[in-house]
C-alpha cells in the first residue's frame, strides 16, 4: 500500500530520515565532499568557477563526477560565471552550500545521479511517491520568502548579504528550522544575534541586527508574525570616526610633489580624492568600464547610489591618457594592488585599507598626525571650492549667494540638501561660519 499523508503526521524532512535509514541509504559515503573549483578560487577570480563532489553510480566501478556553475534563484538560472567579480564569488558560495543542504534533505536529486530516474524510482518507490509536506509557514520558508520579496528593492551584493546571513541561521537552528514560525522566539534570535558577533565592532553587531530585522520585518508584513522581535534591541555604542582634518594648500602641493616622486600609484589614486572629490571607497571600485574618455566622465559607484560624474581636465591629461584603456580587461580596477588595472577580488575596506597604509608611510615623513588621511584630502578640495565660489558669488553682489554656492557645492558632495552640506562644511571651511561682529 502506498503511503499518504493521512498515514503519518510528520514533517516531509523527517520522513526522508525515517526512508533512509528504513532502506539503509548512506548518502555520504556515496558522495565525496562538496567543493568549489579552483580552490583558491578567492584569488583566481577570472578563472571559470564551479562546484563539484565525486558519486559512486550504480553499476560503475569509476566514479563520476557531478558539476556545475548555474545558480537558480527566484525562477531565474544564473550563469555564475558571467557576474562581476563581488557577485561570483559570493554566489558560487551560495550554490555549494545549498548543493550540501539538498544532499542532506533531498535524497532524490542523489538517488537520480546514483541510479538513473527510472531505476531509482523501482528501488525507492516511498521516496519518489511521497509529497512535499513541508509547513509553508515554517521558519525557513518564511526567511526564504521574505529574502527573495526584499530581493526586488535592493541591489544585488545586499541580495546575497541577505541571503548568506538567512542561510546561517537556518543551519544554526537545525531541525528547528522546519517548525511554525509561529513557534520562533525573540531568545532564539537574540541567541544567534550573539553568536555570530562575539568579538566584532559595535558598528558590525548593528548592521548585522539591521539585516534580520528587515527580513523580520517582512515577515510581520506577511502577517506570519505579529512583533518583528528584533526592533526593541538597542543598538551597541559605535565609537565616534576619527575627524580627519582638511589640509592647507601649501600641504597639498608639498604632498602631491612628494607622492609624484616617490610613489605614482599612491599620487594618482590621492589625485582623483582630491579633484574628482569622491570618497576612497569609490575610487577603490573604479573599474576600467566606468571610464569614458570620449565623454569625460566617470560612471560611478557610490555609497548613495550610482550617477554619472564629471572627470577633470587634470585627470585625463596627466593619467588617463597614458592608461592603455582599450587593450585593458573592462572589469579591471584602475587601481589594484601595487599596480594600475589589476584584479584584486577583495572588499572595498581592504582596499581602502591598504591605500591608508601606503599614506600612512607619507605622513611620517612630514610628521603629520593621525587626524590627517587620505579623506582629508577631500575636505581640502570641497573646502576650498566652496570658499572660493562663496567669494565669487559675494563680490558679484548676487544676493543669493550662500545658497547658491551650497548648490554648486552639492554637485561635488552628492549631499541631497543644505543641511547635509552645512554640517560637513562647518568642519572645512571657513566662509560657512558666520559673523556676528557686526551684530556686537
Amino acid at each position: 500500500m502506498q503511503p499518504t499523508k493521512s498515514s503519518y503526521q510528520i514533517s516531509y524532512h523527517n520522513y526522508m530520515e525515517y526512508l533512509l535509514k528504513k532502506y539503509e541509504l548512506n548518502i555520504k559515503a556515496l558522495v565525496s565532499k562538496v567543493k568549489i573549483y579552483p580552490k583558491d578560487y578567492k584569488q583566481r577570480i577570472d578563472t571559470d568557477f564551479y562546484v563539484y563532489f565525486d558519486y559512486k553510480h550504480s553499476g560503475s566501478k569509476k566514479r563520476r563526477k557531478y558539476k556545475t556553475s548555474t545558480y537558480d534563484t527566484n525562477g531565474q538560472t544564473v550563469q555564475i560565471n558571467r557576474l562581476s567579480s563581488e557577485s561570483k564569488t559570493s554566489t558560487i558560495e551560495l550554490l555549494r552550500n545549498r548543493i550540501i543542504r539538498e544532499l542532506k534533505t533531498e535524497p532524490r536529486f542523489i538517488l537520480h545521479l546514483l541510479y538513473g530516474a527510472e531505476l531509482a524510482r523501482q528501488k525507492y518507490p516511498e521516496i519518489f511517491y511521497i509529497d512535499k509536506l513541508e509547513n509553508e509557514n515554517s521558519i525557513e520558508s518564511a526567511f526564504n520568502k521574505a529574502v527573495e520579496i526584499k530581493k526586488t528593492h535592493i541591489s544585488h551584493d545586499l541580495y546575497l548579504s541577505l541571503k548568506s546571513h538567512s542561510d546561517k541561521f537556518l543551519e544554526s537552528i537545525g531541525d528547528k528550522k522546519h517548525d511554525s514560525i509561529t513557534s520562533l522566539t525573540k531568545l532564539i534570535m537574540v541567541e544567534h544575534l550573539n553568536d555570530i558577533t562575539k568579538g566584532v565592532t559595535g558598528k558590525t553587531f548593528n548592521n548585522y541586527k539591521s539585516k534580520f530585522a528587515s527580513i523580520l520585518t517582512v515577515i510581520v508584513d506577511l502577517g506570519l508574525l505579529e512583533v518583528n522581535y528584533l526592533k526593541g534591541i538597542k543598538n551597541k555604542k559605535v565609537m565616534p570616526a576619527t575627524k580627519n582634518k582638511a589640509f592647507s594648500q601649501e600641504q597639498v602641493k608639498m604632498l602631491f610633489d612628494y607622492m609624484k616622486k616617490e610613489n605614482k600609484l599612491l599620487y594618482f589614486y590621492c589625485m582623483h580624492v582630491y579633484y574628482s572629490i569622491m570618497r576612497q571607497s569609490t575610487v577603490s571600485r573604479l573599474r576600467v568600464k566606468d571610464i569614458n574618455l570620449e565623454r569625460k566622465f566617470f560612471d560611478a559607484d557610490t555609497k548613495t547610489g550610482g550617477y554619472f560624474k564629471n572627470m577633470p581636465e587634470k585627470l585625463i591629461e596627466e593619467f588617463y591618457t597614458n592608461l592603455d584603456l582599450k587593450n585593458a580587461n573592462p572589469e579591471h580596477l584602475i587601481f589594484g594592488r601595487r599596480d594600475f588595472l589589476k584584479e584584486w577580488n577583495v572588499a572595498d575596506e581592504r582596499r581602502v585599507k591598504y591605500y591608508g597604509s601606503l599614506f600612512t608611510d607619507v605622513k611620517k615623513v612630514f610628521k603629520l598626525d593621525k587626524d590627517y588621511t587620505i579623506k582629508s584630502f577631500r575636505h581640502s578640495a570641497i573646502g576650498k571650492a566652496f570658499d572660493n565660489m562663496y567669494l565669487d558669488l559675494k563680490e558679484q553682489g548676487d544676493h543669493n549667494y550662500k545658497n547658491k554656492a551650497l548648490d554648486h557645492i552639492m554637485e561635488f558632495t552628492n549631499h541631497t540638501n543644505h543641511k547635509q552640506v552645512k554640517n560637513y562644511l562647518r568642519g572645512v571651511s571657513m566662509e560657512i561660519h558666520e559673523d556676528i561682529s557686526s551684530y556686537l
